[in-house]
C-alpha cells in the first residue's frame, strides 16, 4: 500500500516538473511575460536594483574599514590592538567572563557586532544581483553558493558570545574559515569575469582572493605573533574588494543597453 501510494506521488512530482519545464521552453512564457521584462520601466527598474546594489557594496566595505578603526582607536590597547588582538577579540563586549577574567578591550563591541550583520544581509545580494552582471555566469552557482556561506558565516560571527577560552578557540577557527570562503568568492568571481573592460578588476579579484585566502591559511595552520595582522589583511581584501566591486558594477552598466539581453563580447 505504501509502495503505491508512494510511487503515485513520485509520478506525480515528475508529471508536474514535465509540465513546468514545457512551459518554459515551449515558448509559452517567453510569449506572456516577453512584453513586459522588455517594458521600459522593467529595465529601468532593473538597472535601478543594480545602481543601489554598487553603491551599497562599495559603502559596506567603507563602513567596515572606519567601524574597526574607531573600534580599535577606543580599545584599550588603541592602535597596538592591529598586532596584537584579533578581529574576533573587538566583538567580545566589556566586562565579559572568559575562564574567570573580565575582558575589557572593546567598548565598541557592538559596532563590530553590527558591521558583521551588514556583511551577512549584502553580501550575497552583491555577488547575486551585481557581481552577476559584470560576469559570464559560468561560475555562477559556485560564486553564489560561497557568497551564501561567506553570508551565513558573517552572521554566527556577529552573534558569538563566548564564555571560555575553549569557545573562542572554535568561534575563531569558524571566522577564519568564514574568511576563506569569502575570499575564495572573490577567486571565483575574477574567473568569471570575461569582459575587457573588466581586465583591472578580474586581476585584482583573482589577486586579492589568493592573497586573502593564503594569509588566512597562514593564521590557522602557521599562528605567530603577527597573526591578527595577517588575519586582518585576510578580511581587508574583502573589503576592498567590495569597495571596487561597487564601482566596477556602475561602470558595466553604463555599457549595457539592456538588461535583459546578455552582454555582448
Amino acid at each position: 500500500m505504501k509502495t503505491e501510494w508512494i510511487k503515485n506521488l513520485v509520478q506525480k512530482l515528475i508529471a508536474i516538473s514535465k509540465a513546468v519545464e514545457n512551459y518554459f521552453t515551449s515558448g509559452s512564457f517567453g510569449v506572456k511575460f516577453y512584453p513586459f521584462l522588455m517594458h521600459p520601466c522593467f529595465r529601468k527598474s532593473c538597472a535601478f536594483l543594480v545602481s543601489i546594489i554598487a553603491i551599497v557594496s562599495s559603502f559596506s566595505g567603507v563602513f567596515y574599514l572606519l567601524a574597526e578603526h574607531f573600534t580599535i582607536l577606543f580599545s584599550e590597547r588603541s592602535l597596538t590592538t592591529y598586532f596584537h588582538h584579533s578581529t574576533l577579540e573587538l566583538l567580545v563586549p566589556v566586562g565579559t567572563m572568559l575562564d574567570g577574567k573580565i575582558t575589557e578591550l572593546s567598548p565598541l563591541s557592538i559596532v563590530m557586532r553590527t558591521m558583521f550583520v551588514i556583511q551577512a544581509i549584502v553580501f550575497f545580494f552583491i555577488y547575486a544581483i551585481g557581481i552577476t552582471h559584470i560576469t559570464h555566469n559560468k561560475l555562477r552557482v559556485i560564486g553564489l553558493v560561497l557568497a551564501l556561506g561567506f553570508a551565513i558565516g558573517c552572521s554566527l560571527i556577529s552573534g558569538i558570545q563566548p564564555t571560555s577560552q575553549g569557545e573562542f578557540g572554535i568561534y575563531n577557527l569558524g571566522a577564519s574559515i568564514t574568511f576563506l570562503i569569502g575570499n575564495l568568492t572573490l577567486i571565483i568571481a575574477g574567473l568569471d569575469i570575461y569582459h575587457p573592460t573588466m581586465r583591472f578588476f578580474k586581476r585584482f579579484s583573482i589577486t586579492a582572493g589568493i592573497i586573502g585566502a593564503v594569509c588566512i591559511l597562514i593564521t590557522m595552520f602557521l599562528p605567530t605573533i603577527f597573526s591578527p595582522l595577517i588575519e586582518r589583511a585576510g578580511i581587508y581584501t574583502i573589503m576592498m574588494w567590495e569597495i571596487l566591486a561597487g564601482f566596477a558594477i556602475i561602470k558595466r552598466l553604463r555599457k549595457i543597453p539592456s538588461l535583459t539581453r546578455p552582454i555582448e563580447t
